[in-house]
């Protein structure tokens, strides 16, 4: 008896704008959506490619800049991923043929987190700056940042946004913004999570993997006061073997004040690890995968001494009149 052949998956895709569902609208126009996802330092983007043969994107559906819109993507007869919300940041018109391109950035960054500011913390953790800076702008802090006393930090001439995800990125951290989230994850709780998907040469279109040998840190020495005494004491973090091979390179001396041994340790030691962080950075394009998202930890297997754990740190999900619902990742190795 013959078997059946499989049906042929179809994406599925939802397009709000300014709280209106035009996906039925567009259907017959839309030529791509490309969602990015992004896990540290940038904003999440959405860029839409859509048909302007008969004029209307350039006439009455003229978007206007901070139009708001919500993206949901997946397969029919699946869950929908939400890409949550975004404001129209640039309009492009070209041709031919006649198309306009629609590219929007993540909703909720404000003018004033993007303006430089300068101001001390004295004997904060760095929870209570987040805190402070996500209350300042209205937002919600999400997530938690590393337990980190800070004896002294100085954001100087630095946004908001750039000064949280400076100090993010030097505590093995990562910082964006979704909408009125201040979203904050730590890398090494999202490097010991549960595997999101097992990824084999088999489930990939194409791949690449890049190991660094040369050029890592090899260890990290972090200066703290002494209490009783007032010298000046350091605590020294020294990598162990990479999977690429021994390790070796320079000592970090980060400029960080902290006021214990304790202290100096916990940041040297996450000094060092997001300074060794990604030693293999791989490339991984797939068929459509809308349960892979920055963050999101992988295993990857079949690829011989490349093989193992992988965090994600952006995904790009693109449907396309003509390829179709395909994903494609940039992650570094555990």
């Amino acid at each position: 008896m013959m078997q059946q052949p499989k049906p042929l998956r179809r994406a599925m895709w939802q397009l709000v704008y300014e709280r209106r569902d035009i996906s039925a609208d567009i259907a017959d126009l839309l030529i791509s959506a490309v969602y990015t996802d992004n896990r540290h330092g940038k904003s999440d983007d959405l860029q839409l490619s859509l048909s302007n043969l008969d004029g209307r994107w350039s006439q009455s559906w003229w978007p206007t800049a901070a139009d708001t819109l919500s993206w949901l993507f997946g397969w029919q007869g699946g869950p929908a991923q939400s890409a949550g919300q975004f404001q129209v940041a640039e309009i492009e018109l070209t041709g031919p043929p006649d198309l306009i391109q629609i590219k929007c950035n993540s909703a909720g960054i404000s003018t004033d987190a993007r303006t430089p500011r300068h101001q001390g913390y004295d004997g904060q953790r760095l929870g209570d700056i987040a805190s402070t800076i996500a209350a300042r702008h209205g937002m919600v802090l999400v997530g938690t940042p590393p337990d980190i006393r800070l004896d002294r930090v100085t954001q100087n001439g630095e946004s908001d946004l750039a000064f949280l995800t400076r100090l993010a990125g030097q505590f093995d951290a990562g910082l964006k913004v979704t909408g009125d989230q201040l979203v904050f994850q730590d890398r090494q709780a999202l490097a010991a999570a549960d595997t999101v998907l097992q990824l084999t040469p088999q489930s990939l279109s194409k791949w690449s993997f890049r190991a660094k040998t040369h050029g890592s840190a090899a260890a990290a020495s972090v200066s703290y006061t002494e209490a009783g005494s007032g010298q000046t004491q350091r605590a020294t973090a020294t990598a162990a073997q990479a999977r690429t091979g021994p390790a070796a390179g320079d000592m970090l001396r980060p400029n960080v004040r902290v006021d214990s041994p304790a202290a100096a340790q916990q940041v040297a030691d996450r000094q060092l690890a997001a300074a060794r962080a990604g030693q293999i950075e791989a490339q991984l394009d797939m068929a459509g995968e809308p349960r892979l998202a920055a963050g999101s930890r992988i295993e990857v297997s079949g690829f011989g001494r490349y093989d193992g754990a992988y965090l994600i740190e952006s995904a790009r999900h693109r449907i396309d009149r003509s390829s179709g619902f395909t994903t494609s990742i940039e992650a570094k190795s555990c």
